[in-house]
């Protein structure tokens, strides 16, 4: 083992020279957030590799300082005899070699580092440990080290021995001088840019990466308040908070898992372990999905938070399980369904038309809004029906709309998502061809802007939405696929141009309970149990009244507000689904 450490440290003095060497913008972008703020973080890392470290955690310390290293470190035989005998003759029992396993462990591997291993002696003798790191340089100075250069050499490497672990569940307020456990990683597919996803060496756990300007004391209280909150959100479709920190004047949150699939990638490019699979196996893991989803959904929406940013590039896919990610424009509504602040503009082709609005001008005429779906409602007329825009009309700008419901967005992003899993599985067509439907129609780029890809969102695209899901209903009915039927029945509600009138999570959920079940059987669902069963068969029993099959063919509500069938549940966008 003497010779594995002296070797490691060999490496780390060739890594550290090669650091001294580089050149003063290198060293200050070495230190950049980019890097972790730390010497852990030079080049690139990917989850396979087990590189090695130029600083030393806890558990590395305890693992390497043992008694038989301890022994094997002393060279000089009468130095290693005097280990087991006590530090203070007739005052204590205590040892020389139980003081330095029990108290000096990194002052030992410093001093071993330095050349200097016998100054272990002298240190102890005077109640020295490693609660004394870091030293300043006047205590350096009293250690009577060889020379200056070595004086030097310990003030610049004893951090390297005092990284602080930061554990799942964990908070940590690193100083400025201390290192911070993490590798960036630099490789494979990235769930944002590749600084966001970082790596504890130690045990290989991947983590997404969140930074937060801090340097005002309430800018502080609202990081730790987003902690404590994000605590409470634990689901098991719910990307999670792993850790937490903070570093000079930014917090940073870690996130766990760090999937490298992403739904967007599984639609372009599906794994193995997906084709592996029978084609029942491929329709109960797309339907457990979708109810998986709808759960987190739910989740969220109970605990008053609407995340805002769903969309395929925002769910990640480890192994079967998929989990809702990327909730950085989430936010909690307050009582009375009003955002708690001013919120950012959310993804924009997956987005609700409430989100969005078009400012536009008719030649030398007052300015109009336009709501995304080709319709538009005068200003200062308090009617509710939407008139078909005037085909002179041009979009100058978007500004983010206001609505009170901004909850009921998450439940149209969703039968987006829903829409391109069907499509998906029905496999005739992909979400790709989906996406060059959609805008088939619609010359005008995305967001008014001019010379821009033609705008393929769903919201500014109701329509062309409405022929696709006619299209797949076709499909469905010829093929007797009564669980797609139902499937698309729900995304065609949930796509209500109202808000309201879209059916509520638990809704969504309790509905894709009963679809699920039946592809699963006789398995039992990801997100399901017996008390679950027993409570949603029960529920169904007393909200919906006669049969499951009834509730499931039957829209919460049509676009006039009024209850209907599924065969007028298509009003909502004005095409022919027959």
């Amino acid at each position: 083992m003497y010779q594995l450490f002296a070797l490691q440290q060999a490496r780390a003095r060739a890594q550290n020279h090669h650091s001294e060497s580089s050149s003063g913008a290198t060293m200050s972008q070495s230190r950049s957030r980019a890097s972790v703020h730390s010497r852990s973080s030079r080049g690139s890392v990917d989850a396979g590799s087990n590189p090695l470290q130029a600083w030393w955690d806890e558990r590395r310390v305890s693992e390497t300082v043992t008694e038989a290293f301890l022994h094997k470190s002393i060279g000089d035989e009468s130095l290693r005899e005097k280990l087991n005998k006590p530090i203070m003759e007739n005052l204590s029992d205590t040892t020389f070699a139980e003081w330095i396993l029990w108290k000096a462990r990194r002052l030992l591997l410093l001093l071993l580092e330095m050349g200097e291993t016998a100054k272990i002696f002298e240190l102890v003798e005077s109640s020295w440990d490693d609660t004394d790191l870091p030293l300043e340089p006047e205590q350096v100075a009293k250690l009577g080290l060889k020379d200056i250069s070595i004086e030097k050499r310990f003030l610049r490497r004893q951090y390297a021995f005092l990284v602080r672990d930061l554990d799942r569940g964990a908070h940590v307020d690193y100083d400025a001088y201390e290192t911070i456990p993490l590798e960036a990683v630099k490789s494979g597919l990235s769930v944002s840019s590749s600084n966001d996803k970082f790596i504890f060496p130690r045990t290989q756990q991947i983590v997404i990466r969140k930074s937060i300007p801090l340097g005002k004391a309430e800018s502080e209280v609202e990081f730790h308040e987003t902690i404590r909150e994000l605590k409470e959100f634990t689901h098991h479709h719910i990307v999670g908070l792993y850790a937490s920190y903070t570093f000079q004047d930014e917090g940073f949150l870690l996130f766990a898992p760090a999937a490298e699939l992403t739904l967007k990638s599984f639609f372009q490019t599906p794994p193995a372990i997906y084709k592996s699979l029978s084609t029942e196996g491929k329709r109960r893991q797309m339907f457990d999905w979708m109810h998986c989803l709808s759960d987190a959904v739910r989740f969220l929406h109970e605990k008053g938070i609407v995340h805002r940013d769903i969309r395929p590039k925002s769910i990640l896919i480890d192994g079967s399980t998929i989990f809702l990610a990327d909730a950085g424009v989430s936010q909690r509504v307050e009582a009375g369904n009003k955002p708690s602040s001013s919120p950012a503009k959310p993804n924009y082709e997956y987005a609700a038309p409430e989100l969005y609005k078009r400012s536009v001008t008719k030649q030398e005429s007052a300015r109009n809004v336009v709501f995304s779906g080709r319709a538009i409602a005068r200003r200062g007329s308090h009617e509710t029906t939407m008139t078909t825009a005037a085909p002179d009309m041009r979009v100058v700008d978007w500004v983010q709309s206001t609505q009170s419901q901004i909850q009921y967005s998450d439940i149209f992003s969703l039968a987006c998502i829903f829409l391109e899993i069907l499509t998906f599985l029905q496999g005739k067509q992909s979400p790709k061809d989906f996406a060059s439907h959609r805008a088939a129609k619609n010359r005008r780029g995305a967001r008014g802007a001019r010379g821009a890809l033609a705008d393929q969102s769903f919201h500014a695209n109701l329509e062309q939405v409405g022929t696709w899901i006619a299209g797949m209903k076709r499909e469905a009915d010829q093929k007797g696929d009564i669980n797609v039927q139902r499937a698309i029945n729900l995304c065609a509600e949930m796509l209500f141009k109202e808000p309201t009138q879209r059916p509520e999570p638990r809704i969504i959920m309790d509905r894709l309970f009963v679809m699920v079940e039946e592809e699963c059987h006789p398995n039992v669902p990801h997100c399901i149990n017996e008390s679950y069963r027993a409570d949603r068969i029960f529920s169904f029993a007393g909200e919906w009244g006669s049969t499951v099959d009834e509730m499931l063919h039957t829209p919460v509500t049509d676009y006039s507000g009024s209850p209907g069938k599924a065969s007028n549940g298509f009003a909502w966008f004005h095409a022919d689904s027959k």
